[in-house]
């Protein structure tokens, strides 16, 4: 019965917390990252999701500034085609 209960709780908290998540998102710049219940609640790790929101943004300047270099070899077939139907269309 406790159990129950206790879920009745936690489901209305949540509930109340993804409202007020959803707000958040909608009025306030969260700068790429939208805020979830769990984080209202105390319970997500939002600056783990922001470090690997950051890691993966670096991931994929790498990748870009990779693929403009001309004559890279490491890269695959299809990228150095990327690279060279680019600067045609620039």
């Amino acid at each position: 019965m406790r159990e129950v209960w206790l879920s009745a709780i936690e489901r209305h908290s949540w509930m109340h917390a993804s409202i007020q998540a959803t707000l958040y998102n909608a009025h306030f710049d969260n700068k790429g990252l939208p805020w979830t219940a769990e984080d209202m609640m105390g319970k997500g790790n939002r600056e783990k999701r922001k470090a690997d929101q950051f890691q993966d943004r670096m991931a994929t300047f790498r990748i870009q500034r990779a693929v403009d270099k001309p004559g890279d070899e490491e890269l695959p077939e299809w990228a150095r085609q990327l690279s060279v139907n680019r600067k045609k269309v620039n």
